[in-house]
């Protein structure tokens, strides 16, 4: 593709500039103005974030107490809760349009979880 633009003060003697989209960029008088165009990289002209996956919450709970052994030394002991209500969280939906199982939910977020963590300080 091969294109002319007159600059503005071309009426006062100066040359016109030709500009020519190719392969590899914009060229403006013989001078690469824009990196290579890589059409590869280019999927379509779906807009960013449009497939969504489902929502979800889990609520994240956490008790701790100190105990004091000496002046200097203390323990703690804490108590974690991860998804505490128990709700399920679907993960997104299969994404591949070539997979036979294109759009369909297929895993899930792991149930309620505990952990107990005892800390020794001195």
């Amino acid at each position: 593709m091969h294109a002319t633009k007159r600059n503005e003060s071309a009426e006062a003697g100066l040359a016109q500039r030709t500009i020519r989209y190719g392969k590899w960029g914009i060229r403006i008088g013989g001078v690469l103005c824009i990196l290579p165009i890589i059409s590869y990289v280019l999927f379509g002209n779906l807009g960013f974030n449009a497939l969504r996956g489902p929502g979800g919450f889990t609520w994240d709970a956490a008790l701790h107490k100190q105990f004091k052994v000496t002046e200097k030394h203390s323990i703690t002991l804490r108590l974690e809760a991860f998804n505490l209500l128990n709700h399920v969280v679907f993960s997104n939906p299969t994404a591949t349009v070539t997979s036979p199982q294109f759009g369909l939910i297929t895993s899930g977020s792991s149930g309620r979880a505990f952990q107990l963590a005892a800390k020794y300080m001195f």
